[in-house]
């Protein structure tokens, strides 16, 4: 039997699959193990050695002579990407697509001419790469100039990707030249045209460089059957997998929200239309792709405990006097999940603390991959405005992640979907009544590192490892 082994380096856990590829698809194997952020190669040999029943001290190198090895990370929170454009919708929205389908995070974003203050804030982010974009080819010069002259003099080690007006190219390099630089073609060449490939391509070999590398992964990398991904991305190709399976089978897209909870992130994809033109609906900005991924860097269960619980703080204090609990108890499981990023509840109560921290996590990053709709009045009469993706017809979340997976009920997640759907404001494009299906062994992202390689056969065992609940009628649901 052929055989193939995965293998996934998040912030908190690293997590590995043996996977059976001849015949029937099958999965062999599990494994996890707290993440060794001081040299992640150790957890990584150490998951191999414990699925695979091995010496404890047997390295990669001979664990990746045997059988493939594949390896994703999404070690604390991944790539982080600061944009920097002339029109602020335009800006963020295409920058979002980039960073997103390429498995990186906008930590911060700009628009116009870049100001000192800005610059500093850029700076004290400290992303991995600055993503240089603006002007259609031969149009707006002056804006990217400035932006490119500030960028010269940032402090940091921050690599820039161009990706703007194609005819400033050869000055924008001439500005750069003293900073790690990649120039690729522009993401928006017209207007309302985009071509983000070379882009997400630049971005993806930046990882290598700057991510994989850095942590102690020369030799995991070596013993690889190709190079590290970023976890986004192999989800991200998961799901390209599965789009293409369902074309084939069903003809037509399938209808899911695949939600990836980890220690620093919150990530959601969907894969459905993003906007079924009817009359009277008039879609503003961007139409999104039917396949999309939002990160949210602030929204994380261990790492990112402190900031999830800041920004979903309106939630956190309405759930607690709903339960009756202590918001200083709270505070306190906050501050251990962040310093001990391994700890699990250990009673009743810290396990309702982690309950309101992870649906805080997941209201907000709901609100933020889904699209609203607002009702206003024209001269020709009512006109309901799209803005962002309509995820009313998804008829499946799939729930992954360590703790989506662990906890065993669907009660908080659909918590959070009845409050997003509730909130005030626009309203919000949420799936209406969805059934949702847990990942309960973490096999979603393990199976995408496998993905590219293996597409038919990853997207196979995609559709059995959320507990039978993903059938074609429900895949195929519009």
């Amino acid at each position: 039997m052929k055989r193939l082994l995965s293998i996934d380096i998040g912030s908190t856990w690293t997590k590995a699959a043996l996977f059976g590829l001849e015949d029937i698809p099958s999965v062999l194997g599990t494994s996890q193990v707290p993440t060794t952020q001081d040299d992640l190669s150790r957890g990584v040999a150490a998951a191999a050695c414990a699925l695979l029943g091995l010496a404890s001290d047997t390295s990669i190198t001979r664990i990746g002579a045997e059988l493939p090895v594949h390896v994703c990370s999404s070690a604390k929170g991944g790539l982080s990407i600061a944009a920097i454009g002339i029109v602020p919708d335009l800006t963020v929205s295409v920058a979002r697509l980039v960073a997103s389908s390429a498995g990186g995070r906008i930590a911060a974003h700009t628009a116009y001419k870049i100001t000192d203050r800005q610059l500093a804030v850029i700076e004290a982010m400290k992303p991995d790469i600055v993503l240089l974009c603006g002007g259609t080819d031969g149009g707006n010069e002056t804006y990217v100039l400035h932006n490119a002259r500030a960028l010269a003099g940032m402090r940091g080690a921050a690599a820039v990707v161009y990706a703007g007006n194609a005819t400033l190219e050869a000055e924008v390099l001439r500005i750069l030249s003293g900073r790690p630089l990649q120039v690729v073609r522009n993401v928006m060449p017209e207007v309302g045209v985009l071509d983000i490939e070379p882009a997400r391509a630049a971005i993806r070999s930046i990882f290598l460089q700057r991510i994989v590398e850095g942590k102690g992964l020369e030799a995991v990398r070596a013993a690889c059957a190709g190079d590290i991904r970023p976890t986004p991305l192999a989800v991200y190709e998961l799901l390209e997998a599965i789009a293409a399976s369902g074309d084939a089978a069903a003809g037509g897209p399938p209808s899911l929200l695949l939600i990836d909870m980890g220690g620093a992130t919150t990530d959601v994809y969907s894969l459905c239309p993003a906007f079924s033109p009817d009359e009277g609906t008039v879609l503003r900005g961007i139409e999104p792709p039917s396949l999309m991924r939002t990160v949210e860097g602030d929204l994380g269960l261990r790492v990112g405990a402190a900031s999830a619980a800041e920004t979903g703080h309106a939630y956190v204090e309405a759930r607690l006097q709903k339960e009756g609990a202590s918001a200083e108890a709270f505070a306190a499981w906050v501050q251990s999940a962040r310093e001990h990023t391994a700890v699990l509840p250990g009673n009743d109560a810290e396990r309702l603390f982690d309950d309101i921290l992870a649906e805080a996590c997941l209201f907000h990053a709901l609100c933020r991959h889904a699209g609203t709709a607002e009702e206003v009045w024209t001269p020709g009469g009512k006109v309901r405005i799209q803005r962002g993706k309509d995820l009313r017809g998804v008829t499946l979340i799939a729930a992954s992640g360590g703790w989506l997976a662990r906890r065993g009920s669907d009660a908080p997640l659909k918590r959070a979907l009845s409050a997003a759907q509730r909130d005030t404001g626009a309203m919000r494009l949420l799936p209406v009544s969805p059934r949702v299906a847990a990942d309960t062994r973490y096999l979603l992202p393990l199976l995408g590192n496998i993905a590219a390689a293996h597409r038919k056969e990853a997207a196979l065992l995609a559709s059995e490892c959320v507990g039978g609940l993903m059938t074609a009628g429900e895949m195929h649901a519009r």
